[in-house]
């Protein structure tokens, strides 16, 4: 009979630092989207405080932390970034004055709950730049101790003009595909399938869910193997394809 497993052996490295990337990436889309709602700024600047978090604990769990350590540090993330820094991670003066920022005035709560009074939020560019740092140096920690980390780069997030339609994005999109997009995007047209499976971070589909061509098909709750993840051209991107 198989062993359960465990909270322990659940909460692994490299679980920590995908969702850290996935929080970082969705920051920084939902920061250009410029979504016309009350409160625009502070989804965003929740999944940059989140995604910091999770970097962190992703290199102290590397080094060796055990989970109840991790709860020891909860959500505070001046004292996760202290722990990194003494498991060797390179943080400079400027990295604890900004840890300490997120840290002070509620501001993690702040992010989530409506609350009053004067408070100091770190910028958003600063979120954003740390983040690309952690997921750079915390990615090279974890490669060294033996974890499967993937290394990506990412460009700048562009938003689609409002005013641009659908096809006039598409038609631009098209004109500037590597090879390898389109050689995916030939073979799904010559075989009729719209879905298929990659790895969780898109694999040579990466660029093509960057783009928007492709996005995950995943229902709330859907399991799905880290290597076997289902994707999917949404219907209006397939039909203009298919013309």
């Amino acid at each position: 009979m198989n062993t359960p497993l465990t909270a322990e052996d659940l909460t692994t490295p490299i679980g920590l630092f995908n969702y850290a990337r996935s929080y970082w990436r969705s920051a920084e889309q939902l920061r250009v989207s410029k979504v016309d709602v009350t409160h625009p700024d502070a989804p965003v600047v929740f999944l940059f405080y989140h995604a910091i978090e999770l970097y962190l604990k992703a290199h102290v769990r590397s080094a060796g932390y055990k989970l109840d350590q991790l709860k020891s540090i909860s959500h505070n993330i001046e004292k996760a970034g202290r722990a990194a820094q003494k498991e060797g991670l390179r943080l400079t003066e400027d990295d604890f004055a900004l840890l300490k920022v997120i840290n002070s005035d509620d501001n993690v709560i702040r992010s989530r709950y409506i609350t009053t009074g004067a408070y100091t939020r770190p910028e958003e560019t600063a979120l954003s730049d740390f983040c690309q740092h952690l997921d750079k140096a915390v990615g090279e920690r974890l490669a060294t101790d033996g974890h499967p980390v993937r290394v990506k780069t990412f460009g700048p997030v562009v938003q689609v003009p409002a005013e641009q339609s659908l096809e006039e994005h598409l038609r631009e999109e098209i004109e500037t595909l590597s090879e390898t997009e389109r050689k995916i995007l030939a073979y799904l047209l010559h075989h009729n399938q719209r879905m298929f499976t990659c790895d969780v971070d898109g694999g040579h589909a990466s660029t093509l869910m960057s783009r928007g061509i492709v996005r995950r098909a995943l229902r709330p709750g859907q399991a799905f193997a880290a290597d076997d993840m289902p994707v999917e051209v949404p219907l209006p991107i397939w039909r203009w394809l298919r013309e």
